[in-house]
């Protein structure tokens, strides 16, 4: 398992939710700021969401997620 995937599972707990889990596999898969450009966000939020430390609405993130 990867660190991304260590860091979001310990923060989130397991299983992950299914949003959370394809957002952190994009991030694997590409870059956190790739995703986060995809998501009209900033790294920095895509960063603190997957840590669920995020002072946002994590219902509009998930939104965003779904619809990528």
């Amino acid at each position: 398992m990867s660190d991304l995937m260590t860091t979001t599972e310990e923060a989130w707990g397991s299983p992950l939710p299914d949003w959370i889990r394809s957002l952190a596999l994009a991030c694997e898969r590409s870059s956190q700021s790739k995703v986060a450009a995809q998501l009209d966000r900033s790294p920095a939020v895509v960063s603190t969401v997957l840590r669920k430390v995020y002072k946002g609405s994590y219902d509009r993130i998930e939104e965003r997620v779904r619809g990528i």
